[in-house]
């Protein structure tokens, strides 16, 4: 289904069910992929085009169509309940021959589902197009093989689909590849079906021209748009949205899904979450997610591993100063001199808390900040529970690590909280970043080592308007739920696409975040999380999405 020029076309037989069922799924299947070995020659990946993609039409690809024919296959074509389990096996007709002959003799080999789809995808997709392109690719590949699985196959007393491009080209003797092994693993407990909860045939074809939108993937479009930063799921739902898909996954976690960061050097504008603080263009307070002007308590669940973090030599000073910019991000909400700020960062596996407050005169100094540096070790490949608390009046701060105190100080006193009236200089300016810089801004520190990004897991954050422990406590063996202090909260649930919901319903908001997927590992990556394995599975937030081209 990959470079089609031309549409095997069968004359409509109307006379019998059967061979009117082989003439649509001879017509839907016909034309892939070129001759082997095509697409095994390293290429640039395409740009993103300047255009999106074409409307709705019957392309000129389908030169023995009529409109009025399109329809009638497309009306034939019949959807199948999604609750059925997903084929450990696959019955393929081996031709021996990438091009659809449906009369070229053939023998029926058994494979199994899993080998199938790692034979298939990567002579179908070009191995080197982007992660999303590639994880649509594969739910496109996959869903069609099920779909005439479970309709009985191609020829239901023989097989169920043909190795050539009247099905998908299946080539167990061109090598399987990672990038396209990876998109298998990370999609395969997914299905795509209709509203209604059926799967239906996900056709795909080249180029868009061949393609009518709605009902068939482009190939080469799904990448352009994985190029636009859209998401796999995105590109489902835009090529597909004639059948008003939707994702479904139907195995359920104890605590649902966790975000994984992979940020690393050169991420530029990738990596991170930002959350908005202010409408710089209005002097007006900013939403509840603005902590500062009062007590505040900062929690989450993080994990890391050791491996992620190179060894370093620069020594930190605690106390007085900034030298919490210089360890990896997990948030910052720090502005250059003289406006007031905080963050939150690692370094040497532990955790390090910084606040800058309102100059005492007219100038700030550097005696207006103060690095909170911990005790316990976090990087070690465990969950941990962590709550940052200040007190506004007096500018204590707190740090507990499980349960813990395991440090605390007095810090500059009075307002932390982003500067309504402030011109930002930056576009990132009026955002609290996870995970990384806002603005890819390292330090201003001359000494600032080039890797200041968290890696790691992170789930369940809670913003809190009040100090919400004051002794040693136990851990939550469940996920966060919202009160009267709750200013925001994020369960980290979504599993799709780039917002993340603010789910505390507090006055003023939500506050919703917005993730910046991408970066020499993509990321942040939507995992199951294993957090609180005894609680009950939450269930997710309906999809936000960009508007679609």
């Amino acid at each position: 289904m990959n470079q089609r020029k031309a549409l095997l076309f069968f004359p409509i037989l109307a006379a019998l069910l059967a061979l009117a069922l082989l003439h649509a799924a001879a017509r839907a299947q016909a034309g892939s992929i070129g001759p082997a070995g095509t697409i095994d020659t390293p290429q640039t990946t395409p740009a993103a085009p300047s255009q999106d993609p074409p409307a709705p039409g019957i392309p000129a690809g389908y030169p023995l169509m009529s409109a009025a024919d399109w329809q009638d296959f497309n009306d034939f074509i019949t959807s199948m309940p999604a609750t059925l389990t997903l084929p450990a096996t696959i019955r393929v007709a081996v031709t021996g021959d990438w091009r659809c002959d449906v009369d070229a003799p053939y023998t029926v080999t058994v494979v199994n589902f899993v080998d199938y789809l790692q034979h298939v995808l990567p002579n179908e997709w070009p191995y080197y197009y982007r992660d999303e392109s590639l994880r649509a690719g594969a739910m496109a590949t996959k869903m069609f093989a099920w779909y005439w699985v479970a309709r009985g196959g191609w020829r239901p007393a023989e097989f169920d689909v043909w190795d050539s491009t009247c099905s998908q080209w299946y080539a167990p003797q061109n090598p399987t590849r990672p990038s396209t092994d990876r998109a298998i693993a990370y999609t395969w407990d997914w299905r795509l079906a209709t509203a209604a909860g059926e799967i239906f045939p996900t056709y795909y074809r080249a180029d868009s021209d061949s393609c009518p939108l709605g009902t068939c993937m482009s190939q080469e479009g799904s990448n352009e748009l994985a190029n636009k930063d859209y998401t796999w799921d995105e590109i489902l739902r835009y090529y597909y949205s004639a059948r008003s898909p939707q994702l479904i996954y139907p195995r359920t976690f104890p605590a649902g899904w966790a975000l994984q960061f992979n940020g690393l050097p050169g991420d530029s504008g990738e990596n991170r979450l930002l959350i908005p603080l202010d409408d710089p263009t209005t002097d007006e307070p900013g939403p509840p997610v603005d902590v500062g002007a009062q007590d505040f308590t900062i929690e989450w669940w993080l994990r890391a591993s050791p491996s992620a973090y190179p060894t370093t030599s620069l020594t930190l000073t605690c106390g007085v100063g900034q030298d919490w910019t210089l360890g990896s991000i997990l948030l910052d909400r720090w502005l250059p001199e003289p406006n007031p700020g905080y963050g939150v960062s690692l370094h040497a596996g532990r955790l390090l808390v910084g606040v800058t407050g309102q100059p005492l005169s007219g100038s700030q100094t550097i005696s207006d900040s103060l690095t909170l540096c911990g005790n316990a070790v976090v990087v070690d490949d465990r969950w941990h529970h962590i709550a940052v608390q200040r007190r506004a009046v007096d500018g204590q701060l707190w740090l507990y690590v499980d349960g813990r105190l395991d440090a605390s100080a007095g810090g500059p006193d009075g307002d932390i909280s982003y500067p309504d009236a402030l011109t930002p200089t930056l576009p990132g300016t009026p955002y609290l970043a996870v995970g990384a810089w806002r603005h890819d801004a390292v330090s201003q520190t001359s000494a600032a080592p080039p890797d200041l990004f968290y890696r790691g897991w992170l789930d369940e954050l809670r913003f809190s308007s009040t100090l919400r422990y004051t002794q040693p406590f136990s851990l939550p063996n469940a996920v966060f739920t919202p009160d009267a202090a709750t200013l925001a909260l994020y369960h980290f649930d979504e599993a799709l696409g780039n917002t993340i919901h603010d789910t505390s319903a507090a006055p003023g908001g939500p506050s919703h975040a917005q993730r910046l997927y991408g970066g020499s590992v993509n990321g942040p990556e939507w995992w199951p999380s294993d957090l609180y394995p005894r609680y009950t599975h939450r269930i997710a937030l309906p999809l936000i999405l960009k508007d679609l081209p």
